[in-house]
C-alpha cells in the first residue's frame, strides 16, 4: 500500500488550484478582445424658419424724487401692457420685474452736482406671430419706449428639428456602413458603440440699441430672417461577419 504524505496532498491541491485560477482569469481576457468593426462618421441637418421673436425693451425716467421717477415708469409700462393685449404675446413670457434705481450726478469744475434719481425698468416678452412684428414695432415707437435693446428670433419647438437632424444622421450612418460592408463582401452586424453630438446655429439677433425716437420703423418694413440650421454628428461602430 502506497502512503501519500500530507505534504504531497498539499502540493497537488495547490497545483490544481493554480491551473483552475489561470483558466478562469484567462477567459475574461479573451472575451474583452475587440471584435472587428466598421466605424463610420455621419452628419444630419435640418433647417427651419423662425416662428417667434423675443424683444427686450427699456423704460427710464430721471426725477429729483425717486418715487416720482418710478411712478412715471410704472405708468409707461402699464400702457405698454395694454398695447400688447392686441398682439399674440406668448403666454407667461412677459417679464416686467427688473428695475434699477440709481442717483445721477453732473460733474462741473471738479464738483459733483446731484441731478436726480434715474429709474430704469426692463421689459421682455415673446411674440408668437411674426406677421405682427412690423405693426408691433410701430406701436412701440408711439408708446414712450425709451430703448429697444434686442430682437431675438427663434423657434417654439426646437427639439423637434434637432430630433429630425439626428434621424438624418442615423440614416446616413447606416447607409454608409452598409455600402462599405457590401464593397468588402461582408455582412453588416449589430451596433457596437455610438457617440452623438448636437449643434444648432446661433439664434439670429437684431441688436437694436436705438432710442425710440427712431420712428424710422416704417409700417411697410419687413423683417426677413434666415433659417435656423440644426446639425447632428454621430460616430457608429458596427460589427460584421
Amino acid at each position: 500500500m502506497i502512503a501519500i504524505r500530507p505534504r504531497q496532498i498539499f502540493t497537488f491541491s495547490f497545483l490544481l488550484l493554480l491551473v483552475v485560477t489561470i483558466v478562469l482569469f484567462s477567459r475574461p481576457a479573451q472575451s474583452l478582445e475587440k471584435p472587428p468593426l466598421i466605424t463610420v462618421t455621419a452628419e444630419g441637418k435640418t433647417s427651419a424658419t423662425p416662428d417667434q421673436a423675443t424683444l427686450s425693451l427699456q423704460f427710464s425716467e430721471t426725477r429729483l424724487e425717486a418715487s416720482e421717477a418710478r411712478n412715471l415708469v410704472d405708468q409707461q409700462v402699464a400702457r405698454l401692457i395694454a398695447v400688447l393685449e392686441n398682439y399674440a404675446i406668448k403666454e407667461q413670457s412677459l417679464d416686467t420685474s427688473q428695475i434699477h434705481i440709481q442717483p445721477q450726478y453732473d460733474y462741473r469744475n471738479n464738483q459733483r452736482e446731484f441731478r436726480g434719481y434715474q429709474v430704469v425698468r426692463q421689459v421682455g416678452f415673446s411674440l408668437s406671430d411674426l406677421s405682427q412684428l412690423d405693426a408691433l414695432l410701430k406701436s412701440l415707437t408711439e408708446n414712450e419706449v425709451n430703448q429697444l435693446n434686442q430682437i431675438e428670433f427663434g423657434l417654439s419647438k426646437p427639439a423637434f428639428y434637432q430630433h429630425q437632424a439626428l434621424k438624418h444622421a442615423m440614416a446616413n450612418a447606416k447607409a454608409t456602413a452598409t455600402r462599405i460592408a457590401q464593397g468588402f463582401g461582408v455582412t453588416l452586424g449589430k451596433i457596437h458603440s455610438v457617440s452623438y453630438q448636437a449643434q444648432a446655429s446661433e439664434l439670429p439677433q437684431r441688436q437694436a440699441r436705438m432710442q425710440m425716437e427712431l420712428a424710422s420703423v416704417q409700417a411697410d418694413s419687413t423683417y426677413q430672417q434666415k433659417d435656423l440650421d440644426f446639425m447632428a454628428h454621430i460616430q457608429v461602430a458596427f460589427t460584421f461577419e
